[in-house]
């Protein structure tokens, strides 16, 4: 199957792109990760990011949020 097939079938069964999909399970797993106080750095290498910097772009693209900022503010939101 050719590339731009498989990209066309996934879009019909899963409503985006295989790449949107992909960061939409990184962001979720990351989202995880910094809720159970792992740290930024730590965070974006488990996820495979080759730079911490491109993860916080990627991070808060996503989430409208820094990592760093999202730690903190689920810290404060605990009992």
């Amino acid at each position: 199957m050719s590339r731009s097939v498989f990209a066309a079938r996934f879009r019909e069964v899963f409503g985006t792109s295989p790449a949107s999909y992909v960061t939409a399970v990184r962001m979720r797993r990351a989202e995880d990760l910094l809720d159970a106080g792992t740290p930024v750095s730590e965070t974006s290498r488990a996820l495979g990011y080759a730079s911490d910097e491109g993860f916080r772009r990627a991070f808060r693209r996503h989430t409208g949020v820094a990592p760093s900022a999202w730690r903190s503010g689920r810290r404060s939101l605990t009992p």
